[in-house]
């Protein structure tokens, strides 16, 4: 709503006097981080005489769902149901980050078919999600799945979607498969970021690929992109696993020098690497 000021000028007051003024204002709460003040607010604009569409509970949702409230956001997305509205492909993609917030694979599983039978078009953040979602269940072969179904539904993968492939590849140490989705990232000039990378050198190391794993640390830093704490630690790792002493040794180096405190897994992985290859006194040095 507006009013006009003493002076003439046009004051915004705090009350909205139409729906997508609400919409605009829930939006804007969630940004804030203040989700109560937003459910607050979906609940206020029935009585108000201004029904909640769509977009209403979409707002709620996205609100919810940055500011850690997954479970709400999935009871908002049964609520919007239970209201005789049709979800779109925001709502279900909003669903959906829910369940990949509370590893809810099995739910998301469910939400996607439900989207499918009622011909509800999916599209990248949909995907996002629902890759993320098997990714956090553990489920690697179906965020893998779902990957090439996106592609043969001709939507393009982003960064995110990259990364949450390569990061169930990681869980599984599937590390053919992390480096093959690091290099159609590059080929369509999508640059890795550091998650991406430290999950595909997790997954090497996983898998006991030393050289990969060194290979990919290297090829990250001349990509402009700092190791954090756990790409050091999983490199040295992997060097560890493989008994490379002196490499283990020198990616240690390079962590500390770098301004990274090594952690526990840095300093077992260095001693594991030193004993070895017989050099156990290096180790304790």
């Amino acid at each position: 709503g507006r009013r006009r000021g003493g002076s003439g000028t046009v004051v915004k007051s705090s009350v909205p006097s139409t729906v997508s003024e609400y919409n605009q204002e829930i939006s804007r709460l969630g940004k804030e981080g203040n989700w109560m003040a937003a459910l607050k607010l979906l609940s206020d604009m029935q009585p108000a005489g201004f029904p909640p569409n769509v977009v209403s509970y979409n707002s709620a949702m996205a609100a919810l769902n940055r500011n850690g409230q997954w479970k709400k956001a999935l009871d908002m997305f049964q609520e919007l149901e239970k209201q005789g509205l049709a979800p779109d492909t925001i709502s279900y993609s909003s669903a959906l980050t829910a369940c990949s917030k509370g590893s809810k694979w099995r739910r998301a599983l469910e939400l996607h078919k439900e989207m499918s039978e009622k011909g509800v078009e999916a599209n990248e953040f949909t995907y996002n999600a629902l890759i993320m979602a098997m990714e956090n269940g553990g489920e690697t072969q179906r965020a893998l799945d779902f990957f090439k179904q996106m592609e043969d539904e001709g939507i393009k993968a982003n960064v995110y979607t990259y990364t949450a492939a390569i990061s169930a590849c990681e869980k599984d140490g599937k590390w053919e498969d992390a480096l093959g989705l690091l290099e159609r990232m590059s080929k369509e000039g999508i640059k890795p970021n550091l998650k991406a990378y430290s999950a595909a050198i997790s997954a090497c190391e996983k898998a006991k690929q030393a050289k990969p794993a060194m290979g990919l640390l290297e090829r990250m830093t001349n990509d402009g992109i700092e190791p954090d704490t756990i790409a050091y630690s999983a490199a040295i790792c992997a060097c560890g696993n493989a008994g490379l002493a002196e490499a283990a040794q020198k990616l240690f180096e390079d962590m500390k020098r770098s301004g990274h405190k090594p952690d526990v897994v840095a300093y077992s992985s260095l001693i594991r690497a030193c004993s070895a290859g017989g050099q156990s006194e290096k180790a304790l040095e």
